[in-house]
């Protein structure tokens, strides 16, 4: 069974409006932010919010850092896969491939690439970066703030 995943254009669509994302980065703003990529909130905590970006509940998130500022959006491309299944494994890395192309298209050149069994492809622009990563079970797109990730790169 291949899982569900967004569309070409619906990815293109993200990967632009996570490039040209401009709001305050705090949590009170999420519901806007939402809104206006036309997500609803599905959950929030005080570290994390959990949206429906389309493929269901908690699809997407916004990560919060101390005093509520957000620090990253991320939403899911595919639904999960079953990392037991060698089917769905390839399936996965193929949809990584399908996506860092739309981004590709979309958003030119990337600007770091990083491979391995949890790779990462970045475009990285003046304040943010939106990059593609591949976990065990998806793909994700996200943006978050160049400080946050310099800083994530230094405890990794």
């Amino acid at each position: 069974m291949t899982p569900a995943r967004l569309s070409d254009e619906q990815i293109a669509d993200l990967a632009t409006a996570f490039r040209d994302l401009s709001w305050d980065w705090t949590a009170g703003a999420v519901g806007d932010l939402a809104d206006r990529l036309g997500w609803s909130v599905y959950m929030a905590t005080d570290t994390s919010v959990w949206l429906d970006d389309g493929l269901g509940p908690a699809s997407a998130s916004v990560d919060l850092g101390d005093g509520g500022r957000a620090v990253m959006v991320s939403a899911g491309t595919s639904a999960f896969i079953d990392k037991e299944s060698a089917e769905q494994r390839a399936w996965l890395q193929d949809e990584f491939a399908r996506v860092v192309t739309i981004g590709t298209e979309r958003l030119g050149p990337p600007t770091h690439r990083r491979p391995g069994e949890r790779a990462q492809v970045s475009w990285e622009g003046p304040e943010t970066t939106v990059a593609v990563w591949r976990t065990r079970v998806r793909v994700n797109l996200f943006v978050a703030p160049n400080d946050y990730l310099a800083h994530w790169a230094e405890e990794a």
